[in-house]
């Protein structure tokens, strides 16, 4: 599970294997399965939870604001 959160830029994630419901601001929550790919803006909170019986593998690329924490939970 990844709890609700935020960066301070973009960021792309792929379900390499697993299933994962992924939560974001602003959008309908939806499964993701392998090759599923997603963009979540920079401020956009988002999360989510693994809902397979196979491990999650989910790949995360994040391009994020010099000088600022990588993560941030919203309040």
């Amino acid at each position: 599970m990844a709890p609700r959160h935020f960066h301070h830029g973009d960021e792309f994630h792929l379900v390499l294997s697993g299933a994962w419901a992924a939560e974001v601001e602003g959008r309908p929550p939806h499964v993701m399965h392998a090759h599923d790919s997603q963009y979540v803006e920079a401020g956009r909170w988002h999360g989510g939870k693994v809902v397979s019986a196979a491990p999650l593998r989910l790949l995360g690329v994040m391009i994020v604001a010099k000088d600022k924490p990588v993560i941030e939970i919203p309040r």
